[in-house]
């Protein structure tokens, strides 16, 4: 194939998503693209890196393994490219031929601002030329502006070089869809040269069918075979840079697109969770940890054993003396546990529907507290889990209620300096989310938040969830602190009771590793830290206990505990 052919599967369809958050901020969004380029094949996945408006100022090792990493789950990697007229021909070509330079294993280019008019265009047909034949690059994709001119010159289409044009639109109405076609000659029209970029869909199950509809229509009507979504309605309220993460559609999309080409076979790879690699950053706050360095099969869906609840195991029990466990002595008066801290003020209490190993509780601040064996073997390498259903908010003091969003949290790392990991459960969509305390009231930004498309009801519904936590030492000595959970859905039988499935089916659903510096990107945290003379380096030392916190709800557990885990980095 000589460098101007296409390499684009005229019967394939495509999805295109933009990387723009950087790997340092947000790796889970790269990890989560690269799990849907596995687990949908015959999908044609397009990621678009941005250093800076461009390559940035030179290679950057953490983008480097991270493309590698992409490229290795099969995603074609394209390097963004700032196209407008604005700039410079030549400072374009510039930043080109850095992208390759810094970025070798670079698939190509995605050119940004793209005209509608003649004399506009083509200097695109040569900078389209410069990336196939000079620089050769397989795949150019143009993104054209100028939503008021739907039509391309068509003498553009057919000399440039550039493998699929989107077409930007604020909203899902597929009838100005067909303008894409006006002006072009019927017979050289090519659908699977031409994609949609979709914008502005508020996140219901209302824009979910729209889209499903949408993308048939498109094809069905051979108009577009590449589908680019990105931000949605109200989504700046929450997120200043919607860009900065996956877009809520990304699996509606491609699932869809899936079901279209008659793919029935999809990997069953958990979304999100990508191929382990021997890609790593060295300095990133959360990144794919090699495969000798975690027990990786065992924390995706791998099931080594059951402990004594039945509840399956995602690590093995640490060897001999290092090895101890608690568990929540639930068929018994739990309030007498001496290695039970805190119970008096949960308002624990056997429940009376016949279930007698769950318990309520019934608490504004609930913190209850798993002891360690002994005051010299703490708990350091831990796998907590527990069962919990979400029944209500308590009203608090002035007839207010106690306002938190979570509706469950496990700690580990419990200092008396007011030092721990969090990890919790969103009561209102069931997402989870990881955060840092590092002082009185103070915590880092939460990390590995799930995207809203993972949301699944929580209230009145039994969940299980779990919270794995353990060291890794670098070469070199240094200590690092690998954090994720895990969540076990669809336990709640139909008169409401726990019915734990014989195959349990647990889902990764947040991972991140500290490195010593997560809450400095935040000029708060970090002024806060200054201020007050603490640190956020990374919490390796032992503890005397892990927690189960739950401020101002009425929910039950059961199945709670906790156990000192062996993870082969650590050994």
């Amino acid at each position: 194939m000589s460098s101007l052919d296409s390499p684009i599967d005229k019967a394939r369809l495509g999805v295109i998503t933009p990387l723009y958050a950087s790997p340092y901020q947000n790796l889970t969004a790269w990890i989560q693209l690269a799990g849907t380029a596995r687990r949908y094949p015959r999908i044609h996945t397009i990621g678009i890196v941005d250093v800076r408006r461009g390559p940035g100022l030179g290679p950057d090792e953490m983008y480097k393994q991270n493309i590698a990493m992409l490229k290795e789950n099969g995603v074609t990697v394209l390097g963004y490219v700032d196209t407008s007229t604005d700039i410079t021909t030549d400072d374009m070509k510039a930043d080109m031929k850095n992208w390759v330079n810094w970025y070798p294993e670079l698939d190509g280019f995605y050119f940004v601002g793209v005209p509608r008019n003649d004399d506009d265009t083509r200097y695109h047909i040569d900078l389209s030329d410069y990336a196939k034949h000079y620089l050769e690059r397989k795949f150019v994709v143009a993104e054209f502006s100028k939503v008021d001119r739907p039509k391309l010159p068509q003498q553009f289409i057919i000399s440039s070089h550039i493998d699929v044009f989107v077409s930007y639109r604020d909203r899902v109405i597929p009838a100005p869809l067909y303008t894409l076609k006006s002006g072009i000659d019927p017979e050289r029209y090519q659908a699977h040269r031409f994609g949609v970029m979709l914008t502005k869909l508020p996140v219901n199950a209302h824009s979910q069918n729209m889209i499903v509809n949408f993308i048939r229509q498109c094809i069905t009507n051979n108009v577009a075979r590449y589908f680019y979504f990105h931000t949605d309605d109200g989504a700046r309220e929450m997120h200043p840079d919607p860009f900065q993460r996956i877009s809520e559609y990304l699996e509606v999309t491609v699932g869809e697109l899936n079901r279209i080409a008659g793919e029935e076979d999809v990997l069953p790879v958990p979304p999100g969770d990508a191929n382990p690699s021997e890609y790593y950053s060295k300095d990133a706050e959360q990144f794919l940890i090699p495969t000798e360095q975690s027990n990786i099969e065992n924390s995706s869906n791998g099931v080594i054993g059951y402990d004594d609840f039945g509840i399956a195991k995602l690590y093995p029990n640490a060897l001999g003396d290092n090895y101890q466990d608690w568990y929540f002595k639930q068929d018994k008066d739990v309030t007498k546990d001496t290695r039970l801290y805190n119970s008096e003020s949960a308002g624990l209490k056997r429940m009376q529907d016949g279930s007698k190993d769950n318990w309520y509780i019934n608490g504004t601040n609930v913190r209850l507290q798993a002891a360690s064996k002994s005051e010299k073997q703490k708990w350091l390498n831990t796998e907590t889990t527990v069962f919990f259903k979400y029944l209500r908010d308590l009203e608090g003091s002035k007839n207010k209620k106690v306002q938190t969003p979570y509706a469950l949290t496990l700690t580990a790392r419990n200092y008396i300096n007011n030092k721990c990991y969090e990890a919790s459960v969103i009561k209102e969509d069931g997402r989870t989310t990881l955060r840092k305390q590092v002082g009185s009231s103070l915590y880092t930004p939460t990390r590995a938040t799930q995207p809203a498309i993972t949301a699944h009801q929580v209230d009145t519904k039994w969940v299980g969830f779990k919270f794995i936590v353990y060291n890794i030492v670098e070469e070199g000595g240094k200590t690092l602190v690998h954090l994720e959970t895990h969540v076990l859905q669809n336990c709640t039988g139909p008169e409401g009771q726990l019915v734990i499935p014989a195959n349990q089916q647990w889902k990764m659903t947040s991972r991140f590793i500290d490195r010593g510096f997560w809450g400095l990107e935040d000029a708060k945290v970090e002024k806060k830290l200054k201020n007050s003379g603490k640190s956020t380096d990374v919490l390796g030392a032992p503890s005397d206990t892990v927690e189960l916190v739950c401020n101002g709800v009425a929910m039950v557990i059961t199945n709670w505990s906790v156990r000192e885990i062996r993870v082969d980095s650590t050994d």
